[in-house]
């Protein structure tokens, strides 16, 4: 539908930004805790049903994150910067960046696969 696709839109749009803040990207963020819970409690069927919303979308695509990348996009999402995820999480600030950058290139990637044809 028209709001499907113009939500959608939105997500994408906040993904692509790194805003955290946003919120398509707090829903989502949200949806990607329940969906981490689901696959932490070993429920694969609901962790991994077909995304029909945007938001449905973003929580498979974090749910495919490994734990790592799973937590620091969970800390982005509460608004920390890169700098104080690498000192909380004891690693190297540049080590973060490249998980930061994989994070979103993943989440991107995600969000244009759903993303209406512009033809």
């Amino acid at each position: 539908t028209e709001a499907a696709a113009k939500a959608t839109e939105a997500a994408r749009r906040a993904v692509l930004k790194g805003d955290p803040e946003a919120p398509e990207a707090k829903e989502a963020a949200e949806a990607a805790t329940k969906a981490t819970k689901a696959a932490e409690a070993a429920d694969l069927e609901a962790a991994t049903a077909p995304a029909t919303t945007a938001a449905a979308t973003l929580a498979a695509a974090v749910a495919a994150l490994s734990p790592i990348r799973r937590e620091i996009w969970a800390r982005l999402a509460k608004g920390q910067s890169g700098r104080e995820i690498a000192r909380e999480m004891n690693r190297n600030e540049a080590t973060t960046s490249e998980h930061i950058k994989a994070i979103r290139a993943a989440l991107a990637a995600a969000m244009e696969a759903t993303a209406p044809d512009r033809a």
